[in-house]
């Protein structure tokens, strides 16, 4: 798609809190090695769906209404 890799931002939801420990596993840096960018990690941000369900309650956001 031509987008800058360095520019792309993956968010993970998630039922378990381990995944938050899980991104910063030296071996979760698939993409990084692929793109040459030592920095780069396979996820950028984890939420626990938990985190997500209190997120849309605090901004009324009901998604069962979402087009």
């Amino acid at each position: 798609m031509g987008i800058d890799p360095a520019r792309i931002v993956n968010v993970t939801i998630a039922p378990c809190t381990a995944k938050k420990a899980e991104i910063r596993r030296d071996e979760m840096n698939a993409a990084g090695k692929y793109h040459g960018m030592e920095d780069m990690r396979d996820n950028d941000y984890v939420l626990t769906t938990k985190e997500l369900v209190d997120w849309a309650k605090s901004k009324a956001i009901e998604f069962e209404v979402l087009e």
